[in-house]
């Protein structure tokens, strides 16, 4: 099977849900650009020079590990984390982000309205004057409300019910209730999205930051530890960036089996390709 790496994370949007998140009927939004459509969550919110920023996300491990790095990894300011730093940093883990800045006040004019696609490209930044905000709520602890977006090439439909200062935090408006745990994957390719995708996008990081090297340890890219709920037995690179991973014996779908993630370099980036033993079709 051919897995290249913008389309496995596509994949992983459709199969999972963002990590605490509380409604998805409430908070979910989507994106239709370059005839893709992406489910968003707003995941971060920061107020900044008389504006609000508001980060939305599309792949839930990228917003796990955020939030995890949130928790101590960043150097935090008087007024908080940066919602740049957020921006960027989901990028970095595989998410298509999307930035929404907002003046605070009575208009709620549309600032700025940008999004990270991978790979090497820099944002992209839509016109202000196609998007339209409402607002139901705009304080120094939250900030709850709706942007829509049409150009005529893009639309988005970005609802947002946000604590600010906190990754990942988003509570549907008026919740009160402890956000639920994401679904489970639904079917063995969701497990491989889970386990491969982040650790592909850091080997393709490596790779191009280190003159065309390939790393030859994961602990040279990866630095946080092995989430229990992935399902992983054992995790190790080998010679040109070749990744295996072998499931626990009772993870569901691809319980016991090792797959081996092989990449290619390609005029236009990385390709990487799975395979396994013992069923043909458990990389699909």
């Amino acid at each position: 099977m051919k897995v290249n790496a913008t389309p496995v994370a596509l994949a992983a949007m459709s199969l999972l849900a963002v990590n605490a998140v509380a409604s998805a009927a409430d908070t979910a939004g989507n994106i239709k650009h370059k005839g893709k459509t992406r489910t968003v969550t707003a995941v971060y919110a920061h107020h900044e020079a008389n504006t609000d920023v508001i980060v939305f996300n599309d792949k839930a491990s990228a917003t796990k590990a955020t939030e995890k790095k949130s928790q101590s990894g960043y150097a935090m300011t008087s007024e908080g984390l940066s919602a740049d730093a957020v921006f960027y940093d989901l990028a970095k883990k595989g998410g298509h982000p999307i930035e929404l800045t907002i003046m605070d006040g009575d208009e709620h004019t549309v600032v700025d309205l940008s999004m990270l696609e991978g790979g090497r490209a820099g944002a992209t930044h839509f016109s202000p004057a196609s998007a339209k905000v409402e607002i139901v709520r705009q304080d120094g602890e939250r900030i709850e409300g709706s942007m829509t977006y049409d150009d005529g090439k893009t639309t988005m439909n970005l609802p947002f019910a946000i604590d600010k200062n906190r990754v990942g935090h988003a509570q549907a408006q008026g919740s009160s209730m402890a956000p639920p745990p994401p679904p489970p994957p639904a079917n063995s390719r969701a497990m491989l999205i889970v386990a491969a995708d982040l650790l592909e996008l850091e080997i393709n990081d490596y790779y191009h930051q280190h003159g065309n090297r390939w790393p030859t340890s994961i602990d040279q890219f990866h630095k946080q530890p092995r989430d229990p709920e992935d399902r992983i037995a054992s995790q190790k690179l080998g010679a040109n960036g070749v990744l295996s991973i072998v499931f626990e014996p009772d993870a569901p779908f691809v319980g016991g089996k090792t797959f081996v993630f092989t990449p290619t370099v390609m005029p236009n980036g990385i390709e990487w390709h799975c395979s396994t033993q013992g069923s043909q079709d458990a990389c699909q």
